[in-house]
């Protein structure tokens, strides 16, 4: 995939290791995975000029492989933990999305909340071991 003058032209990001050794990384769970991977590339896609403006509607999430009824709990959760910050759209607007390690479209810095959210972490990911135990003792979840 290159050029005619032998430039690369694949799309890539940024994804720092402190990113990816961090409680709230480690808290993510495969829709969680695929939620962010979707942002990823949706950034990507826009040359990476549009964080904070990224639209991911559900029709495009459940198509990427993400359960229609659990894409609101997997955004709630991500955010939760601190890897995006979600824009609020309203009536017929939808809601926008910023990958909270990168750089904002405007240039502001990134917000890098995920750097403050290990106690969420580390409930959702004691919340999850503790579903896993349930089922696993043949108990069923509530």
């Amino acid at each position: 995939m290159t050029k005619k003058n032998g430039a690369d032209d694949r799309q890539f990001i940024k994804l720092y290791r402190d990113v990816l050794e961090s409680a709230s990384w480690r808290s993510l769970n495969l829709y969680g995975y695929r939620f962010i991977t979707f942002l990823m590339i949706e950034d990507m896609r826009h040359r990476g000029k549009q964080n904070g403006f990224l639209l991911a509607p559900y029709r495009q999430l459940e198509a990427f492989g993400i359960h229609k009824d659990s894409i609101a709990q997997t955004i709630a959760e991500v955010e939760a933990v601190g890897l995006i910050d979600c824009i609020r759209g309203g009536h017929r607007v939808p809601n926008r999305y910023a990958l909270t390690w990168r750089l904002l479209a405007d240039g502001t810095s990134p917000s890098e909340r995920w750097r403050h959210c290990a106690e969420q972490a580390a409930k959702l990911i004691a919340a999850r071991q503790a579903a896993k135990t349930r089922i696993s003792n043949g108990a069923t979840l509530p």
